[in-house]
């Protein structure tokens, strides 16, 4: 299990529920979450002053507990920070640091001081705190972090074709300019470069690669690798000039080999890449293939032997019902009228699967921020599934704007909701023929 910890380097956040949902996709898939005490702040457009920002950083390093750092979000900001930041203190905590965007800035300026520590990847404002995180996303970070390694096969044929490995490292490509001659540009050479860009016209793009061009920088590496580049609308004065004709210009004009299609970038589909890692590439008729090193897999990052997600009522009632009947109509003598009591379609379902996809667990929220129906199979008990159900479900009710979250306990089981923070609300009743005891839990 890895402890993860939130904390906001650039622009502030303007909606603090994606922290409970990103919160509660991190603990559905058994991990640990802090959360920095900076990380609403704002200051203008940003997350606190420069010394706020600079305190999280250092606040986050000295961690012992964290393993990985996550941003918030992009935006702008990292830049006021570079001068006042040790990287080489940051590079030897121990931590990866993750983000994009704006944090290119960041990830470029470890690479500088010798830290290969720093990942390109998913945030938690738009990627693990959206409504409806990406699977693809998701797949990649967790592969990356679990075993150090990921690959992706882009099947879209490009005019190179070979194989040739080398330094993976880039980012946004406006920031990767901005860093160009200051004492935070890494020198790179025989590198794979990636690059993204967002709502930049494609002439805008052309000057920014020509920059790179005329600096040196394009030539000293192997290849360069283009992700998404989209956002912008073409104006009259483009005259029809769009992406793929400016992307034709510049192969003209450069000999470094281009590629595109990378699944990267200001897009819900992403891949995590680490900075300074290594990366073998094969270009044929069919299309390419990224195979992706890490120096080392995120500390006690492993793959839970279960997770846990939401579950729609009307695709995956099977599942759920595989999970309530036999605990609570078989084992317990629920009647069914009881137990099927026709709030599930409006209720929030959490589900535990295993690595099988298999039901184990289940519990759900109704829209007044009742929980109930927690239910572990027996097979499953003492595990810790009914502990993350809870702790997945209380944050996702928290995202949903709820103040407090009360539950009717059998009485059995008060202690184990007592262990949660729970406190007793009401006297003791009988429903189902099952002892219970209200129980409240105040955020």
């Amino acid at each position: 299990m890895a402890t993860f910890c939130f904390f906001a380097p650039s622009g502030y956040l303007a909606d603090p529920h994606v922290l409970d949902r990103a919160e509660a996709l991190l603990i559905g898939l058994g991990h640990d979450v802090k959360r920095d005490r900076s990380l609403l702040d704002t200051h203008y457009r940003f997350a606190g002053d420069v010394a706020t920002r600079i305190a999280a950083f250092e606040r986050v390093a000295a961690d012992p507990d964290v393993d990985v750092a996550v941003a918030a979000r992009g935006g702008y900001g990292i830049t006021q920070l570079l001068d006042a930041l040790d990287f080489g203190a940051l590079a030897g905590s121990g931590k990866l640091w993750l983000g994009h965007s704006d944090f290119t800035a960041f990830s470029l300026a470890m690479l500088a001081a010798g830290g290969q520590n720093s990942l390109q990847g998913p945030m938690v404002a738009a990627d693990l705190g959206a409504e409806t995180p990406s699977d693809f996303t998701l797949a990649h970070f967790t592969d990356l972090l679990a075993s150090g390694r990921d690959a992706i096969v882009v099947s879209t044929p490009q005019a190179w074709q070979g194989s040739l490995d080398g330094v993976l490292w880039g980012g946004n490509l406006s920031m990767v300019n901005h860093l160009l001659g200051t004492p935070w540009w890494p020198q790179v050479e025989g590198g794979i470069l990636f690059l993204e860009d967002v709502c930049e016209a494609p002439f805008r793009v052309e000057r920014l690669l020509y920059q790179l061009l005329h600096a040196g920088v394009l030539a000293r590496q192997k290849a360069i690798l283009l992700g998404d580049f989209s956002g912008y609308r073409l104006g009259q004065p483009d005259n029809g000039y769009d992406f793929d004709a400016m992307l034709a210009h510049l192969r003209s004009r450069i000999t470094t080999p281009i590629l595109t299609g990378l699944p990267f970038g200001h897009v819900p589909d992403k891949l995590t890449l680490p900075v300074g890692g290594h990366a073998s590439l094969v270009s044929t008729a069919e299309g390419w293939r990224l195979d992706i090193r890490a120096t080392a897999p995120a500390p006690h990052f492993e793959i839970s032997p279960y997770t846990v997600r939401a579950a729609d009522w009307g695709r995956e009632q099977a599942m759920l019902r595989a999970v309530r009947y036999p605990v609570f109509v078989v084992e317990q003598n629920v009647p069914e009228e009881i137990e099927w009591d026709a709030m599930d379609a409006a209720c929030l379902h959490a589900l535990a699967v295993d690595t099988q996809g298999r039901p184990v667990g289940t519990a759900r929220l109704l829209p007044d921020g009742h929980i109930g129906r927690v239910a572990v199979l027996p097979a499953w008990r003492g595990k810790g599934v009914g502990r993350r159900l809870m702790r997945w479900i209380i944050a996702m009710a928290r995202s949903r704007g709820h103040l407090a979250v009360e539950l009717n306990a059998q009485t059995s089981a008060a202690g184990f909701y007592a262990g949660m923070g729970f406190e007793t609300c009401g006297p003791e009743f009988v429903e189902a023929g099952i002892l219970h005891v209200p129980m409240r839990l105040a955020f």
